[in-house]
């Protein structure tokens, strides 16, 4: 288990893939406040902070841009929080997958839904 402030607490399920600089794990996130019992989570490790940053800005610019379908459904993950350290990082987001999704993967899913992919989030 991973313990974070504010009561929360995280327990990894598996591995959704591993780079150079870091892993992203897919966790099941609950809450001493939250009645709705478990959530899936993403959750990326990675040294340096930079890119991790800049992956956390550009997927709050899609969620901006890109609205969610009438049943509700949005293919995306949600920048949920990013913690900076002096040594790198950790970035919360919705699982897109229990398979592992990552910003290629949002391009392309926003070329076949919008058309061509703007240069900003490209």
């Amino acid at each position: 288990n991973v313990d974070f402030l504010g009561g929360e607490s995280a327990t990894i399920i598996n591995e959704l893939g591993r780079g150079v600089y870091g892993v992203v794990l897919l966790v099941d996130v609950s809450s001493e406040e939250s009645n709705k019992g478990s959530q899936r989570r993403a959750l990326k490790i990675q040294a340096p902070i930079g890119s991790l940053a800049h992956e956390y800005s550009l997927l709050l610019e899609v969620e901006d841009r890109v609205q969610p379908d009438p049943s509700g459904f949005y293919p995306f993950p949600r920048s949920e929080a990013l913690f900076a350290f002096s040594q790198g990082g950790l970035f919360m987001m919705t699982a897109g997958s229990e398979s592992g999704m990552n910003l290629i993967d949002v391009a392309n899913t926003y070329k076949k839904i919008m058309g061509n992919v703007p240069e900003l989030i490209a």
